[in-house]
């Protein structure tokens, strides 16, 4: 897709609400959300002053194929890998481009997040390895983000990044500094609802070795970061960092508001 397209949390076609007062026309990229979306009264297109491109991955009900508009805007509609792909615009090369270059990553994405959930991630279970002590000055975070695995329902990968640089080498200092302990607990009745819940592997690299650290965030009991050395409480310079590689800019995350994190 261009670059010059933004992370978002909707897309104009939904939150008709905001269309009218926002004033972004940059085109736009949905991002792994945890919240709703209002789409109360949405019309099935916007007028035309007021259309703006975009991509958007897992749609509901989404379907593959086209469905034309006036003035050449069409929404275009791919399944990859069981995941739908919506593009809003009204440059068809383009929309094609951008369909094309989606490709089925099989066992691991392009940032080595294995698209399976890892078993290490199973509630009780803890890494294995040196702890993040032992490893050395920080050169680069691996985080893989997971949906939590419910009974009779396969768990699926929601987003993975790498974080590099200076980022890095503070968000290692964040999760080295955090005391130990659990906590805090979720205030929020989220904690409640699994299916609302994300767990994260992330993978620090050091100038000694690598290490693995669970992250739970969405539990009631169990928040916590996990080398399996040292459990340690979530910080709001822990979570900060976390919560905006992986998730839209203003994520709908509880466990912020309880760490004052906004």
């Amino acid at each position: 897709m261009p670059d010059s397209w933004e992370d978002s949390t909707y897309t104009h076609v939904w939150a008709c609400g905001d269309r009218k007062s926002a004033p972004n026309r940059t085109p736009l990229v949905g991002r792994p959300w945890r919240g709703p979306t209002i789409t109360i009264g949405c019309p099935a297109v916007p007028p035309l002053a007021e259309r703006v491109p975009h991509l958007w991955f897992d749609e509901p009900e989404a379907k593959a194929g086209i469905t034309r508009f006036d003035h050449g805007w069409a929404t275009e509609v791919r399944i990859v890998g069981g995941v739908s792909l919506s593009v809003f615009s009204a440059d068809a090369g383009l929309r094609r481009r951008i369909l094309d270059s989606a490709v089925w990553t099989g066992g691991t994405d392009p940032n080595g997040c294995t698209v399976g959930r890892p078993a290490v991630l199973g509630d009780g279970q803890r890494p294995t390895g040196p702890g993040l002590a032992a490893i050395g000055a920080v050169t680069s975070i691996r985080v893989c983000a997971y949906t939590y695995q419910l009974p009779g329902a396969p768990s699926f990968f929601r987003a993975g990044l790498q974080i590099s640089g200076n980022a890095a080498r503070q968000l290692g200092d964040a999760l080295r500094a955090a005391p130990a302990g659990v906590g805090p607990a979720t205030r929020s009745s989220n904690c409640e609802h699994p299916q609302d819940r994300d767990d994260l592997l992330v993978t620090v690299n050091g100038e000694n070795g690598v290490q693995e650290l669970v992250v739970r965030y969405a539990t009631c009991h169990s928040n916590g970061t996990d080398d399996g050395t040292t459990q340690r409480r979530l910080t709001k310079d822990t979570m900060v960092p976390l919560s905006q590689v992986l998730y839209a800019k203003q994520p709908v995350l509880p466990i912020l508001d309880d760490l004052g994190a906004r």
